[in-house]
């Protein structure tokens, strides 16, 4: 594969580290020949006992790609042993959590699933291949105080300092973790994205949604549009650290819809929540980082429409400054008074 100088800039001038390049690259892989070239140089880069957070991340899928492509690597139990771990738990947190959906559907409280478990479970079709600490909802803002009252009555309470105040934390814009006695974590916000926009999560119930299910229980998570965008946004949210699973994940989004997945909407939906600029560096990266479905008309597009806020979001990523802090302040702000 050719590397280009500008594959290694981040969107938010955070350095790749090649290693991950080339993780990535392989689990990108098309075809067993692709595969094992880009598999072979990963491991020449990249000492298996000194593999990081994210790097970790994407060994289950790895370790079934070695499966499908039928390459001899002495890793592979390794890699199994990751899968098998991440797949046990992932199990052990549906048939934990299904219990309170069941609840909270009884009780008629809407609410989106989302996260690594429901990701894996409908384009995936594999629970295991996606490491999890649990799931995450986005409840209505009339409904969080019920919400919370159900979680507490399950077992699922807030940890720290502030944990007396969930409810109030939530309705201001937070995400809070709830943690069940066997460690299974519930995320509740009243938002999709990594950050606030002024959609609020009432119009996402009620126009944004598909109905898939979840073992023997119907839930509702983003249509395809919409979870792309939810992706490219966590992609370049501003981590620490380049993230790679949301490339790899938003790949296998749009190899499994295909044809069928409207870049028309894709775009509308881009403009509703104001950040098309931030949509079309997503897919930009992504087209440099091999994904090849992504129609370069569709990313020129985005990038024209660049609005005022969609600027202060990203370079309050970019640079990191003060100034930066105070930018992502006015964004909860303008979410806070405009989010009903």
């Amino acid at each position: 594969m050719h590397l280009e100088k500008d594959r290694w800039s981040w969107p938010t001038n955070l350095k790749l580290d090649i290693s991950k390049y080339y993780l990535l690259a392989t689990c990108l892989s098309k075809t067993s020949k692709e595969f094992e070239k880009n598999l072979t140089e990963w491991k020449r880069l990249q000492d298996f006992e000194e593999l990081d957070y994210e790097s970790l991340r994407m060994i289950p899928r790895l370790s079934r790609l070695v499966e499908q492509f039928q390459v001899l690597d002495e890793n592979q139990p390794r890699y199994q042993g990751i899968y098998k771990k991440s797949w046990v738990l992932n199990l052990s947190y549906i048939s934990e959590v299904r219990n309170l959906f069941s609840e909270l559907q009884q009780k008629k409280l809407p609410f989106i699933v989302k996260g690594n478990l429901s990701f894996a479970n409908h384009y995936y079709k594999e629970i295991g291949v996606l490491k999890s600490t649990g799931t995450e909802i986005v409840v209505r803002r009339k409904e969080v105080l019920r919400v919370v009252t159900i979680l507490e009555k399950n077992g699922y309470f807030s940890k720290g300092r502030f944990s007396k105040f969930s409810s109030i934390r939530i309705l201001a814009g937070g995400r809070v973790n709830f943690v069940g006695k066997s460690g299974c974590t519930i995320q509740v916000s009243l938002h999709c994205f990594p950050f606030h926009t002024v959609v609020s999560s009432e119009t996402m119930l009620k126009n944004n949604t598909q109905t898939v299910e979840w073992k023997d229980l119907k839930v509702q998570i983003l249509i395809p549009e919409l979870e792309l965008l939810r992706l490219l946004l966590v992609g370049i949210s501003g981590q620490r650290t380049p993230q790679l699973q949301w490339i790899m994940d938003s790949n296998i989004l749009l190899e499994k819809e295909g044809d069928g997945f409207d870049w028309n909407l894709f775009k509308e939906l881009t403009i509703q929540h104001d950040v098309p600029l931030l949509a079309g560096i997503g897919l930009e990266y992504m087209q440099k980082m091999g994904v090849s479905t992504i129609p370069t008309t569709i990313i020129n597009e985005l990038k024209s429409k660049s609005t005022f806020y969609s600027r202060i979001v990203f370079n309050s990523m970019k640079r990191r400054t003060k100034l930066g802090v105070i930018l992502r302040f006015i964004i909860v702000l303008k979410y806070a008074i405009f989010s009903r």
